[in-house]
């Protein structure tokens, strides 16, 4: 969310802002300051605001981002399903960081990275050795260069065997060499083939649009997207891809949403709009509730309204009016009645608004795992005394036209499938003449065909995928942004 700064400076100044200071602080005097910060505007702006804890001490603490974590939610004990998460129905997401810039690069698809996502598999049961599978790789990118597509196997980087233990720093250097192998379906065993390739980090901008493809199968012309991030950079090139849907007659879509984490909701409004029935056009999508005191801010705020806590669906383009970009640009629209999308527990954000948000409309068929379960969103916001720090608290819950929100334990799939990335590359194989396994789940489904067992479920992977990139923001990096 960029923040006016001067609708800030307007509501702080009527607003009774509670900020505990020590005037004989024993801490740094930047310590200090963004301690007072982070009181002051979470203290405005975050969703559970009154959750905060009373007399907090801004002088009490050096260490800003342990400060931060005593202000953050950390859920009830009544209300959640102990046997998922503790901490279901609290706060997961809010973080502060001291790299501003890194988080603006962030949302914005610049980072330093390999370029590629990997699943972590055990070699064999009782073992503490793992083979890295890629999961996916950006274009353009030291992975991409290398030569490694989905499916890729690494046994090995810079000669050592991989653990439990020494992936994570091994991974984390700006330079290494990777072993390659494979997997032996016959034989159910990974094999080290011994050829290597070097990747070195590099500064990558990231296009989220990772596949698009247009399959006819049985008369049906169904459009294939995978999409990893709501990057609003990347939304012209979002709509091109669906206005070549709409003129290649496009009457399903498979909307792949699994490893997509989240971003910018103007973007998930875009897309919805291009997605959903025409005759929906023009009725909520979202619906905002913001904490008590700024609800009723922006309600009696003549400039905002009750107009501003909804978002529409549109046949012109959501975006920022400083990009001189998408904004107001003509939207395609696909005129559907059913959509699938698949997810898995990475899914989140701005994913999940997109299923909560089209639901009142249309079919909305999942098809994976069940996804994270953030209905919120948040903003980030400056410090202006050290600009280098900045938050990113959760600000407002999100509902849909039917008043569905607080799903806070995801949406469960109405056809489960497991990710398997071992299994091959995304979209349609044409040596082996089949489509891969999620997207094959949903294509079935089209076609009025129950899905067979998978054959492949011998083959175990960690939970925990690798690697985190970017660790100086310290965050899952799971995030809704809004204008």
């Amino acid at each position: 969310m960029k923040i006016n700064i001067f609708l800030l400076i307007a509501f702080l100044s009527i607003a009774t802002v509670s900020c505990n200071k020590t005037e004989n602080s024993k801490i740094s005097n930047e310590a200090l300051k963004v301690n007072e910060f982070v009181l002051e505007y979470m203290d405005f702006f975050y969703l559970w605001t009154d959750k905060i804890p009373d007399n907090l001490d801004a002088g009490s603490t050096e260490d800003s981002k342990e400060f931060f974590d005593k202000v953050v939610y950390k859920g009830t004990s009544d209300t959640y399903d102990e046997d998922l998460d503790a901490n279901r129905n609290g706060d997961r997401w809010s973080f502060i960081t001291d790299d501003l810039q890194g988080l603006l690069d962030y949302f914005n698809g610049i980072r330093t990275s390999s370029g590629y996502y990997l699943y972590s598999y055990r070699i064999e049961e009782g073992s503490n050795k793992r083979a890295l599978v890629v999961a996916y790789v950006y274009a353009n990118t030291p992975a991409s260069e290398a030569g490694l597509i989905r499916g890729s196997v690494i046994m090995e980087i810079d000669g050592n065997e991989l653990t439990i233990d020494n992936i994570s720093e091994l991974l984390s250097q700006e330079s290494y060499t990777i072993t390659m192998g494979k997997y032996d379906f016959v034989n159910k065993e990974f094999i080290i083939l011994g050829d290597t390739k070097s990747i070195t980090k590099a500064e990558i901008s990231i296009n989220p649009i990772i596949k698009s493809e247009i399959y006819n199968i049985n008369g049906k012309k169904i459009a294939y997207l995978l999409y990893n991030s709501f990057i609003h950079n990347y939304d012209a090139d979002l709509i091109s891809e669906f206005d070549n849907y709409k003129a290649e007659g496009v009457t399903e879509l498979i909307l792949d949403l699994r490893y997509n984490g989240g971003g910018a909701v103007t973007s998930a409004i875009n897309i919805a709009s291009m997605v959903a029935p025409q005759s929906a056009i023009g009725d909520v999508f979202l619906k905002k509730q913001y904490n008590d005191e700024l609800q009723e801010l922006y309600l009696d705020d003549p400039k905002y309204g009750e107009d501003y806590l909804q978002n529409k669906l549109s046949s012109k383009a959501y975006g920022y009016e400083e990009d001189g970009g998408i904004l107001g640009m003509d939207l395609p629209n696909l005129d559907l009645n059913r959509v699938y999308v698949i997810g898995l527990e990475g899914t989140a954000s701005a994913s999940e608004l997109v299923i909560n948000g089209l639901r009142p409309y249309m079919e909305v068929v999942t098809v994976g795992e069940t996804t994270h379960g953030k209905y919120t969103a948040s903003a980030t916001i400056p410090s202006k005394d050290y600009p280098n720090w900045a938050i990113q608290p959760i600000i407002f819950k999100s509902a849909n036209a039917n008043d569905v929100s607080d799903y806070w334990n995801g949406f469960a799939p109405e056809i489960g499938v497991r990710d398997q990335p071992i299994v091959g590359d995304f979209g349609y194989d044409e040596v082996d003449g089949e489509y891969e396994p999620m997207l094959m789940a949903a294509l079935n489904d089209i076609a009025g065909i129950v899905a067979k067992k998978q054959g492949f479920e011998m083959i175990k992977y960690d939970v925990v995928k690798m690697p985190l990139e970017n660790a100086r923001l310290s965050t899952t990096m799971i995030y809704d942004i809004e204008e």
